[in-house]
């Protein structure tokens, strides 16, 4: 059965949910674009962001310091862990982010005509690299060393297959 229940913090239907690294914070987003922190106790933290539309996918960086949100627009904005907005870039066909392991990049999962895997770097929102794929990319696990430098990319794609890409070149 339910453990446990928050309540409070959304009006709508809860469309994304990460947890922080520190397991301190668990950060939610809703069908209406209003994002909130709360504490892994469940209680509301009174940070809330408000990005306009449909939060798609929501991350804290590894540092707990940050947090990005990527709406159904393909608004991708970048906030301070304390509240304050950072940066903010326009993408097409965004559907999900992950933060890179030392918090230095967003790898961001372009679907549509083109379809990509496009890592930005986090301080800026500026282009870094892409793997520009043939096929639709429905899911995506990115591996990394310490340095946050992409090894492999596991996409889940639209032809009943799973398929790997190798390190990014520098």
């Amino acid at each position: 059965g339910i453990e446990q229940s928050f309540d409070g913090g959304h009006n709508s239907m809860v469309s994304c949910i990460a947890y922080s690294h520190s397991s301190n914070y668990i950060l939610t987003g809703d069908v209406t674009g209003r994002a909130v922190m709360w504490t892994s106790l469940g209680e509301p933290t009174e940070k809330v962001w408000n990005v306009g539309s449909h939060v798609e996918a929501c991350e804290f960086d590894v540092n707990d310091e940050r947090v990005a949100l990527l709406s159904s627009d393909g608004a991708l904005s970048t906030w301070l862990f304390a509240g304050g907005a950072l940066n903010d870039i326009q993408l097409q066909g965004a559907t999900d982010l992950k933060w890179s392991n030392d918090g230095d990049k967003i790898h961001v999962l372009e679907t549509g005509d083109s379809p990509r895997i496009l890592t930005l770097t986090a301080s800026s929102l500026n282009e870094s690299t892409s793997i520009y794929v043939a096929h639709q990319v429905l899911d995506l696990a990115i591996v990394e060393n310490q340095f946050g430098i992409r090894e492999k990319a596991f996409v889940a794609t639209d032809t009943s297959h799973i398929a790997i890409y190798a390190a990014a070149q520098t």
